[in-house]
């Protein structure tokens, strides 16, 4: 069994890049919070209003799909028409047309893939640093096996082994795909984190004055049931 290659010079792991990353998620998950209490909130206060709206958007387009089955219906009685012929039968689903590479299976094989390249006892003549960012890598992708997160063990899987060179050099290759690895799930991190602040729900949130919120919600909600309830006449 030969014996893995080390290159000469090694960087330092990212940890300023993981602290970023450990921070973003640790505000996405605050924000998140905040908006999950207060859709909690809104739902203990106007249960009932969502729940008529509901109802009545379901019986809305219920109403929606009938007057077109029926325009339907009277296009067929027109002249010219002729009915389709044959029966048309759903497409059966075989078992060899079901999707490739998605649940446990796949994500036990990603996880072994990867973990070979990195785990520190494949390699018991790594320096200090060399162990410290492999026992790093192996942690976070233990972490993410456990979670059962497969986009996320996709994304480390690729950057592991899709930068790997025609030879052995799996400290390299792991120190370059941290690197990445942590870039992209800043990035992702941080559009996800804007993305939720910037939105309306999140902003109404954390909207200082409360009560007054749920009095113009409640508005809305009343408007809301007022109109569905005009249409569902008609």
């Amino acid at each position: 069994m030969s014996t893995p290659v080390h290159p000469a010079h090694l960087a330092e792991p990212p940890e300023g890049l993981e602290q970023e990353v450990l921070r973003l998620e640790a505000e996405l998950q605050r924000a998140e919070a905040t908006l999950n209490a207060f859709e909690q909130a809104v739902r203990a206060q106007l249960g009932e209003q969502i729940r008529q709206i509901r109802v009545l958007t379901a019986v809305y387009k219920a109403r929606k799909a009938a007057k077109k089955e029926k325009r339907r219906e009277q296009k067929r009685r027109g002249k010219n028409y002729k009915e389709p012929q044959g029966l048309l039968r759903p497409q059966e689903t075989r078992e060899d047309d079901a999707p490739v590479g998605d649940g446990p299976a796949e994500l036990k094989r990603l996880y072994r893939e990867a973990i070979v390249q990195v785990h520190p006892d494949k390699f018991p003549e790594a320096s200090e640093a060399e162990g410290r960012q492999a026992a790093a890598l192996t942690t976070h992708l233990n972490a993410l096996y456990e979670r059962g997160d497969l986009e996320a063990l996709r994304d480390f899987h690729e950057h592991i082994l899709g930068e790997q060179p025609l030879r052995h050099t799996p400290y390299a290759v792991a120190g370059n795909a941290t690197r990445n690895f942590l870039l992209h799930k800043k990035e992702q991190l941080a559009a996800a984190l804007e993305a939720l602040l910037q939105s309306q729900s999140y902003q109404l949130a954390v909207e200082p004055d409360r009560g007054k919120l749920m009095d113009e919600l409640r508005e809305q909600f009343v408007q809301r049931i007022a109109q569905l309830t005009k249409r569902t006449r008609q």
